[in-house]
């Protein structure tokens, strides 16, 4: 019996492929975009699957692997490609992978939905060391042959984050800097106010956008949800999201379809007011008795007799 394979591939415009990881928690979404002379492959998912034999049920044109970010599930079978590109920012961490133990946690039983592919050893799961061979920084353009995509520098998620704009089909991939799923700006490589401003960025050239395709979760959204980003940053900055505690010196603020992690603190609520102490007795003060029972007699008085 044929086992399903670990990818779940979608084409969603004419030329453009989503390559989805649905049994992870994390529903990493790679793609792949077709041009005449070549395609590129935005991210290249965990590196649990085989992802060329899914790139090559597609295409057989020659692949550049363009990296959003340098996280492990984004850059996990880049070692299978010889054109890598990625922002300067983020090629140190792209080159140098991701050990087996930095990425234990990745495989624990909760986290996994449906069964590994076949011949993945779990016990040797890394991120290969791989090559960037091209820096992409804010409006340079890659040429596919009929086919053009637009780089974004939108920091803040990650420094070097990256989104691109394929100009033919109006397509957004906004990789981790928005996405149906929890953004994080804390820590290091993250920028909060970054991270505001590149959402608010994006939402401004909504005009030109039929559609955003995230690295998570679910694609494709309509281009409404940059329009919900904006309103959730005007929320944000304006104190008035509701925030609940994430981890310490870390708070969520949550909205409709996705939620930020930004640094803050949230103040316990103040304890409830003492009760007032009863204000003790007075000195010599007689103790209230029942009435008629161990009252003095008053003092006679002299008769002046």
């Amino acid at each position: 019996m044929a086992t399903r394979s670990w990818f779940e591939l979608k084409e969603i415009a004419p030329g453009l492929w989503s390559l989805s990881e649905p049994d992870h928690l994390e529903e990493v979404i790679s793609y792949l975009v077709l041009g005449r002379d070549r395609a590129a492959l935005i991210d290249t998912g965990m590196g649990i699957g085989d992802l060329p034999a899914a790139v090559n049920r597609l295409t057989r044109l020659p692949i550049i692997v363009v990296n959003t970010n340098a996280d492990y599930h984004h850059c996990g079978a880049n070692h299978h490609y010889r054109e890598i590109a990625a922002h300067q920012a983020e090629a140190p961490r792209v080159e140098r992978g991701w050990a087996k133990e930095e990425v234990a946690d990745t495989l624990l039983p909760h986290k996994i939905w449906g069964p590994l592919p076949a011949g993945f050893d779990p016990l040797k799961y890394a991120v290969l060391p791989s090559r960037v061979t091209r820096l992409l920084d804010e409006g340079d353009l890659m040429e596919l042959g009929g086919r053009r995509l637009r780089i974004l520098h939108t920091p803040g998620h990650a420094t070097g984050a990256l989104c691109l704009q394929d100009e033919n089909s109006g397509t957004l991939f906004t990789g981790d800097t928005l996405a149906p799923a929890t953004i994080s700006a804390w820590g290091d490589g993250s920028d909060p106010e970054q991270l505001l401003a590149s959402l608010e960025r994006l939402a401004r050239d909504a005009g030109q956008v039929a559609r955003v395709c995230p690295g998570h979760h679910l694609t494709p959204l309509g281009p409404d949800f940059l329009a919900e980003a904006a309103a959730a940053v005007a929320r944000v900055r304006s104190g008035a999201t509701r925030v609940e505690p994430a981890r310490e010196g870390v708070v969520r603020h949550r909205f409709r379809r996705f939620s930020l992690l930004l640094p803050g603190h949230i103040d316990p609520p103040p304890p409830p007011p003492a009760p007032e102490p009863s204000p003790p007795p007075r000195k010599g003060a007689a103790k209230k008795q029942s009435p008629g029972k161990g009252r003095k007699r008053p003092a006679r008085q002299a008769s002046g007799r």
